[in-house]
């Protein structure tokens, strides 16, 4: 049996997207993955998922990015970079 798969990426990775200050700029940005996409690659990771900074003891991640994924889009899988201080891999079923 096959089924479709829907994949997104984050489409303005080189226009360095990810850079951009946390709030609606960047939410903004995350409103453009369709809410129908079952594969969704990003450059930076979710908010407390493989974002910890040790030396300046924070998670990075986004919290935008979390509530979308979480929320709204719901992808099957989410692949993401990592925080480089915090390397480490990670699964959730």
């Amino acid at each position: 049996k096959c089924s479709s798969v829907s994949p997104c990426r984050q489409p303005w990775y080189y226009g360095w997207g990810f850079n951009l200050p946390r709030g609606q700029a960047l939410l903004d940005k995350w409103n453009q993955i369709p809410d129908s996409t079952d594969i969704l690659v990003t450059h930076c990771p979710p908010l407390g998922f493989l974002d910890w900074v040790p030396k300046k003891m924070q998670r990075v991640g986004c919290m935008e990015l979390l509530n979308t994924v979480q929320r709204r889009v719901q992808p099957k899988l989410h692949v993401f970079g990592h925080i480089h201080e915090g390397t480490d891999t990670s699964a959730q079923y």
